[in-house]
């Protein structure tokens, strides 16, 4: 939701995430969701792939993207 953007919370919980696990992150969101995925990508998250799921006999395609950072 915009009121709970620009406030470091998202950000916070990424890099927290990515602190405690110890191996590279997955995660996945709608193609079309432009602000998601820029902002996974300056967290250093690259597109890795795509999947597909069927909503109401709708296919609706996501990128898949995997946190870069930890990488050797």
């Amino acid at each position: 939701l915009p009121k709970f953007q620009n406030q470091g919370i998202g950000k916070r919980l990424i890099q927290t995430v990515c602190e405690l696990v110890d191996k590279p992150i997955w995660l996945s969101t709608w193609e079309l969701n432009h602000n998601a995925i820029a902002f996974y990508q300056r967290l250093g998250f690259e597109e890795v792939g795509e999947l597909y799921f069927d909503l109401y006999g709708t296919k609706i395609r996501n990128v898949v993207l995997e946190s870069q950072a930890d990488k050797p």
